[in-house]
């Protein structure tokens, strides 16, 4: 489907991209606590005992390619969204140099490691949807399905990903097409796959449900575009849930004065 609509000027796109980093580290952040946590032998420290270093030797491949992987999608994302970002790379180069401190130290003792990958955790929550290739990735990897499929970060991402093919599939693990996704959509200017959102939700028999139009249309008044724009959008949404229920209007004024948009709230006043 087509849109009827320009998008806004570029620097929305940096802003919304800027945003998706953001996303994307902090899945990265959580992921590397969780591992320190885990497995403290991956940060330098005394040398492990011969039990220490058998279990973390069996398990040093595949921490090194996900250590790969994590390294390899933060590369992509830029210094400046967060303070973190460097530090997370240094941590990153520190683990990978004490994989193979222990992978030496593992061969030089004759234990015994697998010789194959039993999985590689590619990526982890919202930059596992960014898109169709990298989900199938993630899932053939065995990412936890359940917790993407209800993480409000990765519907998001989906609907920022403008991949009818990836909503679909999340279907399928269970997440159910929210006011998240529709958000993505929106932040992301994804109209193709904001329009047949509505339709993907309608096939599992859980159509949107009033608050997710709301809650999409407080998002198409925050993202700031011109007023042609907004307005274009906002007839699409409210078209939608025609006869509006009492609250509508007032809901959608509020979000339009609370953003400062008088143009936007002016339209809504007087729009019938």
């Amino acid at each position: 489907m087509t849109s009827h609509f320009d998008w806004c000027p570029d620097f929305e796109l940096a802003e919304a991209d800027a945003e998706q980093q953001r996303h994307v580290f902090d899945e990265l952040q959580r992921r590397d606590d969780w591992l320190l946590a885990k497995r403290p032998w991956l940060l330098p420290g005394p040398n492990l005992w011969s039990a220490e270093l058998a279990a973390a030797a069996t398990e040093a491949a595949n921490l090194a390619a996900e250590r790969e992987a994590m390294a390899l999608v933060l590369s992509d994302i830029s210094p400046s969204i967060s303070t973190g970002v460097r530090t997370l790379s240094f941590i990153l180069d520190v683990m990978g140099t004490r994989l193979l401190e222990v992978t030496e130290a593992a061969d030089s003792e004759g234990v015994a490691r697998p010789s194959g990958m039993l999985s590689v955790f590619v990526t982890t929550g919202s930059a596992a949807v960014e898109t169709p290739e990298r989900l199938g990735s993630a899932l053939r990897c065995g990412i936890d399905t359940l917790a993407l499929a209800n993480s409000c970060a990765a519907q998001e991402a989906a609907g920022a990903s403008g991949s009818v093919q990836v909503v679909q599939r999340l279907q399928q693990l269970s997440m159910r097409v929210s006011h998240q996704a529709m958000r993505g959509a929106i932040r992301a200017r994804r109209t193709n796959l904001l329009f047949e959102l509505p339709a993907l939700a309608a096939e599992r028999s859980l159509p949107l449900t009033l608050d997710a139009w709301a809650q999409a249309a407080s998002a198409v008044i925050g993202a700031g575009r011109d007023v042609a724009q907004q307005k274009a959008l906002l007839i699409w949404l409210s078209q939608r849930v025609r006869p509006w229920p009492v609250w509508w209007r007032t809901f959608l004024c509020y979000a339009a004065a609370e953003a400062g948009h008088l143009a936007i709230l002016q339209y809504l006043m007087h729009d019938d």
